[in-house]
């Protein structure tokens, strides 16, 4: 801005000072990120309208990106500042690709094509993810907990599901013109029973890992803690004992002697699995006998047995809601939901 503009009425602009700053920064040579997939599967027909496949599934993510605090105060006594980096600057989040992720998969497939107007899929699927960084904004693991040691990071991914079973199956009732019954209507007639199908999806996997987080921290740092791991005592419970006021076992972890990192592991504990069936029923209109325009009526239900959806539960260690849960599904979508129940009808032409 020159003098002039200044001698018009304009205010000076404020000088911008970066001291004591949250800077943001990027790594000047950012690598482009790759994955790399390879996989191998076995198809064997059981009969002649059934067919089974196993396969395995793998992959490598290299160079993934991910941002830390490369300005944090190393873990000690005192004021903050003299333990930083830079002590002129306060946090620098950073951005950089050299975070890594390997998935590997079990699969099976059962397919029944087509047969008597029943159509039925079931797979299932053990698979294993690793990375050493959160891709997953809002996932509430508190970051990398000590950047000068990434390998410390390495656990299961964040959206890591051990197991999981899904069946879909889609069966066209035997009525109506062409079909086993009633297969000579009357025009009214056919228009109550033709045309109708059963549709139904079965979710069953296991729950997503998180991460334990300690309630006091004991760094007098600016980075987030873990609490310590008690020696021999597994913090997952048997299924037999979970419960929404009791998921995983506090007692298994203890506070971190003063300025030290907790070490526990990131993504440690699991979290409540999912069982969902979903069920719809459709209708086939003939509007036009030309097929030109057709209608569709659709009654869909979604977690028809309503079973609890739960989430997972607090993972902040040394609070009192520790290992509770206290929220389930996820509202406004249909996963994970609490029963929905909803009706349409469709015109194509």
């Amino acid at each position: 801005m020159n003098a002039r503009r200044l001698s018009q009425g304009f205010e000076r602009p404020t000088t911008f000072s970066p001291i004591n700053s949250n800077l943001s920064g990027v790594q000047e040579d950012l690598k482009t990120p790759n994955v790399q997939q390879w996989n191998l599967s076995i198809q064997r027909e059981i009969t002649s309208s059934t067919v089974l496949t196993v396969g395995y599934v793998g992959s490598k993510s290299t160079h993934a990106g991910y941002s830390r605090d490369i300005n944090a105060p190393v873990p000690g006594a005192g004021a903050l500042p003299p333990r930083r980096a830079y002590p002129q600057f306060a946090t620098i989040a950073f951005y950089t690709t050299d975070s890594n992720a390997n998935f590997n998969t079990l699969q099976l497939v059962l397919e029944k094509r087509m047969s008597k107007g029943l159509v039925l899929q079931g797979s299932y699927n053990w698979a294993h993810c690793i990375n050493d960084a959160n891709t997953l904004p809002l996932q509430g693991d508190g970051g990398v907990q000590n950047p000068w040691n990434r390998r410390a990071d390495r656990g299961n991914c964040e959206y890591d599901i051990r197991q999981r079973f899904v069946t879909t199956a889609s069966y066209r009732l035997p009525f109506g013109r062409g079909r086993r019954f009633l297969h000579d209507p009357n025009p009214v007639a056919a228009a109550v029973v033709d045309g109708w199908q059963l549709n139904s999806v079965l979710n069953l996997y296991t729950g997503f890992y998180f991460t334990p987080l300690q309630g006091v921290n004991t760094l007098n740092s600016t980075l987030s803690q873990r609490p310590d791991l008690v020696a021999g005592c597994d913090p997952n419970l048997p299924a037999s004992q979970r419960s929404p006021s009791r998921w995983f076992n506090p007692a298994c972890f203890s506070t971190p002697a003063a300025f030290t990192f907790g070490n526990a592991g990131r993504n440690i504990l699991l979290g409540p699995h999912t069982a969902q069936l979903d069920v719809s029923l459709f209708k086939d209109i003939e509007i036009r006998r030309d097929a030109k325009v057709r209608g569709q009526f659709r009654a869909e239900a979604f977690n028809v047995t309503n079973t609890p959806q739960l989430n997972n539960p607090a993972n902040v260690i040394g609070t009192a809601d520790a290992g509770t849960i206290s929220n389930a599904g996820s509202p406004g979508s249909f996963a994970r939901t609490q029963r929905q129940l909803q009706l349409s009808l469709r015109i194509a032409f």
